[in-house]
């Protein structure tokens, strides 16, 4: 299911219902942050992990990070309009 919202997310299909990822959109947003890097950081027993950094828009040195599967910091980075990860 992440790639099919993945996928929607590039063309701009619009999907009835708001997802868990759209949600997080607006929560950053509404708290003031920005996403900065999207970091795929480890692999353990064929599993991968990976890291979505945020800071703050109007203070680029207040950081915080999650820890996340690879595809849903994909899909939260691609609707925060993070062009590189």
């Amino acid at each position: 299911m992440p790639s099919v919202l993945l996928m929607a997310a590039i063309r701009n299909v619009q999907i009835a219902r708001p997802t868990m990822y759209q949600v997080v959109r607006e929560m950053v947003d509404k708290m003031g942050y920005k996403v900065k890097v999207v970091r795929v950081t480890k692999r353990i027993h064929e599993a991968y992990f990976a890291r979505l950094y945020l800071t703050k828009v109007d203070n680029e040195t207040e950081c915080i990070s999650f820890d996340l599967r690879p595809s849903d910091a994909i899909n939260i980075a691609v609707r925060c309009k993070l062009l590189f990860f």
